[in-house]
């Protein structure tokens, strides 16, 4: 987890972690950025550090390959950010959110290729 600075002030916050996902281990990332910070890039920067740091702990001998983001569907912000940081839409899933919880969002499923294979 990182917090997403302006600054001195944070704004948001970033994570990824390992989890296993349709018979396969991947990375996981999701973000946030208070509403008053939205729509200035911000997203984007913190996305773009976030895979630099992924990239680097995908070359680690069996780590995952794949870096993947849920957004739910009717998010549209999260959604272009995810095409405008180079993932690709694998397609629609039900998405437990919070985990744990038993609550099924429809999300989108983007992923992007962090590691050697497949």
């Amino acid at each position: 987890m990182f917090a997403v600075l302006l600054g001195d002030e944070m704004v948001g916050s970033i994570a990824y972690h390992q989890r296993d996902w349709q018979g396969d281990r991947i990375y996981e990332t999701g973000w946030n950025v208070l509403p008053s910070h939205q729509g200035k890039g911000i997203a984007a920067a913190a996305g773009t550090a976030l895979i630099d740091i992924v990239r680097e702990e995908a070359r680690t001998p069996g780590a995952p390959c794949g870096l993947h983001a849920f957004p739910s569907v009717d998010n549209a912000p999260s959604n272009a950010l995810c095409r405008r940081l180079g993932f690709s839409l694998v397609g629609t899933c039900d998405f437990e959110y919070p985990r744990g919880s038993g609550i099924l969002m429809r999300s989108n499923d983007w992923r992007l290729k962090v590691g050697a294979g497949p």
